[in-house]
């Protein structure tokens, strides 16, 4: 008996591995796309400038939207949300 609840353990724990890892690549991707794209913009115009508005215009929208998202979160339900939100963006 004490086996079998081990394995449903670990399987909820490897489970739950998966999606952070999945949710970690897909953070370390976006970061790099967005990087990637200021460094293409400096390239393209020179201007320092121009490079660090890219930056922080990627941040704007994360700023903005984390306490609606908080919001959506608490009325949903984690594990909804979870797998609902990263098929949208």
């Amino acid at each position: 008996m004490a086996q079998v609840i081990t394995r449903v353990r670990n399987r909820g724990l490897d489970v739950f591995l998966i999606l952070i890892t999945a949710h970690l690549v897909t953070l370390l991707g976006s970061a790099m796309s967005r990087f990637a794209l200021g460094v293409y913009i400096y390239e393209q115009t020179g201007k320092v400038q121009d490079f660090a508005t890219i930056l922080v215009v990627g941040f704007i929208p994360g700023i903005l939207l984390s306490p609606i998202a908080g919001v959506l979160v608490d009325r949903g339900g984690p594990r909804r949300m979870e797998l609902r939100l990263p098929s949208r963006s």
